[in-house]
């Protein structure tokens, strides 16, 4: 589990537009209990993004005495954080995209209601983790040892050569009846990783493996031309659009028709008790005898 007395930096995190939807597919769907993320993940927001997020998304409310959780226990737990001073991180170096301070991922996760808390690294060398272990690699669960409520991949996949393997993983790690949520680069980060994802292996690999799909989205962020450098990149990229994913519309603009600025793929799926892992899907596209003709030509 997270240490409470223990701290990390990483390249990996997730800007406001991303923890909000995060907060609001927890939410929406209950999610609870146990997490573990791919990574350690940053949270680039200021105390007061923390605090707007689980307002906008029902977790608090504001009142006299400040911003307060309707949840007992959530207050319970934020408040020994506050008490404790672990609100903040820092060790957080990433000025360039914050200038901070930034909040924990302790704090958010246990806002969102989490009590156990947990990451998965290839190894020790970026900071605390629960379980060191190569994504690339089979068998997880014997690592672990156990399964979780909500499994996290925000940024981590497109670092790692063997997709399928990847989610297979991940599908070994959620407990039936639980939630995996995908925030990946989607178009427009060339070399961040070794890929780019589009929401259609997301849609048919979960399909294929009879997973109940609750979002499939597509997040935009766009460039503010008129904040030039040196203001952090929070700043500059502070303009933000999801859609749902409509594979005939996006498809339509799958060859050059999505415009400016980038974007990513946000999925949030949960597994039921007859959820398998690994089976390869065919794109839809593909998938019938005669598909539709959908395409930009």
């Amino acid at each position: 589990m997270i240490s409470d007395e223990t701290y990390w930096s990483d390249n990996l995190g997730l800007l406001l537009c991303q923890a909000r939807y995060f907060a609001r597919q927890c939410k929406d769907n209950g999610a609870g209990g146990s997490l573990i993320s791919l990574g350690r993940l940053d949270f680039f927001l200021t105390l007061d993004d923390f605090f707007d997020v689980m307002i906008e998304t029902g977790y608090a409310h504001r009142t006299d005495q400040g911003v307060r959780f309707f949840d007992p226990q959530t207050q319970s737990d934020v408040d020994r954080i506050f008490r404790e001073n672990r609100q903040f991180n820092p060790e957080f170096r990433h000025r360039k995209i914050i200038e901070g301070p930034v909040i924990t991922d302790e704090l958010f996760y246990r806002a969102l209601g989490f009590r156990e808390i947990f990451s998965v690294e290839i190894s020790d060398n970026y900071g605390p983790v629960s379980y060191t272990f190569d994504l690339n690699d089979r068998d997880i669960r014997a690592v672990t040892g156990r399964g979780f409520d909500l499994v996290l991949d925000a940024g981590v996949m497109e670092h790692v050569f063997d997709v399928r393997q990847v989610m297979v993983n991940m599908g070994d790690l959620a407990n039936v009846g639980g939630h995996i949520v995908h925030i990946m680069p989607g178009n427009n980060t060339f070399d961040h990783g070794f890929y780019q994802f589009s929401p259609t292996m997301f849609r048919d690999y979960y399909r294929a493996n009879r997973y109940d799909i609750r979002d499939l989205s597509v997040l935009r962020i766009v460039e503010d031309p008129y904040r030039a450098r040196p203001i952090p990149f929070s700043e500059r990229w502070n303009s933000h659009s999801i859609w749902p994913y409509d594979p005939a519309e996006f498809s339509r603009r799958s060859f050059g028709g999505l415009g400016e600025g980038v974007y990513f793929t946000l999925a949030c799926v949960r597994k039921g008790p007859e959820s398998t892992a690994g089976v390869n899907p065919m794109q839809y596209l593909f998938d019938k005898p005669d598909p539709p003709l959908i395409s930009p030509w």
